[in-house]
This record gives C-alpha cells, sequence and structure tokens, in this order.
C-alpha cells in the first residue's frame, strides 16, 4: 500500500506543479514538499520491502539528501500562503545548511562506484538491520546512525512547530483586525 500512495503522490505531485506553478508561485513550495514526502515514503518501501537490489543501490544515500527540504518547504509554504509573498528572503538560504551538510557528508557514497553499492543493497535486502550498522556517510562518523536517521523527522518536526506558530500569530493578527471565521485566508 505505501508502494502505490508514494507512487499517487509522486504523480499527483509532478501534476500539481506542472499546472499550477505559473500562476501561483506558493504551489511551488507545496509541489516539492510533497513530492519529497512521497519519494519519503517510496524510498522507505524500497529499503524495507522491496527484496530489489537494484532499487536498493539508487534509493539507499541517494535521493536521501532530497528528504531534508521537506521541512524548510512546508514552512515556506505556509509563510508564502499567509503573507501573499512567495518570494525568498537572504536568510531563507539557511534553511538548506542541513541539506548541505547531508549531501556533502553523503559525496563519497554517492561518487562510489555502483558494484559497491550493488553490494551493499545486497547486504541490505538479505538484513535491513544493515542500515542501522553501515556507515554511509561522513556524519555516521560523527553522530550514531540514529541520530542521523532520526535527524530528517525531527527537523521536520520542528518545521511544523514553526509554522503551526506562524499560523497562530496570523490569526490572532487577523483578529484583532476584524478577521472572521468565514474570510477567507
Amino acid at each position: 500500500m505505501l508502494r502505490y500512495f508514494s507512487i499517487a503522490g509522486l504523480i499527483l505531485s509532478g501534476i500539481l506543479l506542472y499546472l499550477n506553478t505559473r500562476s501561483f508561485r506558493s504551489i511551488l513550495y507545496l509541489g516539492v514538499f510533497y513530492f519529497t514526502i512521497s519519494l519519503y515514503g517510496f524510498s522507505h518501501y524500497v529499503l524495507l520491502y522491496s527484496k530489489s537490489a537494484l532499487l536498493v543501490s539508487c534509493f539507499f544515500v541517494n535521493a536521501t539528501f532530497t528528504f531534508y527540504l521537506i521541512g524548510p518547504m512546508l514552512y515556506w509554504y505556509i509563510r508564502s500562503t499567509l503573507t501573499d509573498n512567495a518570494g525568498w528572503k537572504k536568510s531563507d538560504f539557511w534553511h538548506l545548511i542541513p541539506l548541505l551538510v547531508y549531501l556533502v557528508s553523503a559525496l563519497p557514497y554517492i561518487f562510489s562506484p555502483w558494484s559497491y553499492k550493488v553490494d551493499i543493497a545486497s547486504s541490505i535486502v538479505n538484513d535491513p538491520g544493515f542500515m542501522g550498522t553501515f556507515q554511509a556517510t561522513i556524519l555516521s562518523e560523527i553522530f550514531s546512525n540514529t541520530a542521523v536517521y532520526l535527524s530528517r523527522p525531527v527537523l521536520v518536526l520542528g518545521y511544523s512547530i514553526m509554522a503551526l506558530v506562524l499560523f497562530i500569530r496570523f490569526i490572532r493578527k487577523k483578529k484583532y483586525q476584524g478577521f472572521s471565521r468565514g474570510s477567507y485566508i
């Protein structure tokens, strides 16, 4: 089921991006958000259930850096919707630091030979617990694998809280300016 929902999400986010980005710039954030969530789900399906060394070698570490976009895309979409401004600020580049840190730390694995990736993928297919012990990135040498794996959901939680705070501030501000429940946000 995870596979089908993820594929459907990838297709729908592609359609959303293709049809609406020109008209509504903030939809870019929403489309990339849905795309990365769907890719995240499909990646989990591939790594845990697919039993395909080919797919595992394609998804293990190679696409993982994109999952660090989930939180910032959520935050930027909420902010752009509430402010009617989809533009970037100079300070928005700071949100990409986790993605860049993970990408740089994963470059040795990303550029490793295909045969090496297939060997690692075969080990994962035979024992999914191998992912917890294999140090795929330089970050895994500094932090535990658990900390590296948990960094993505923790960041998404942090960004969700930031987006919620933005929304609550918006509601409070509009409440004092005569905002009513039936009004368009």
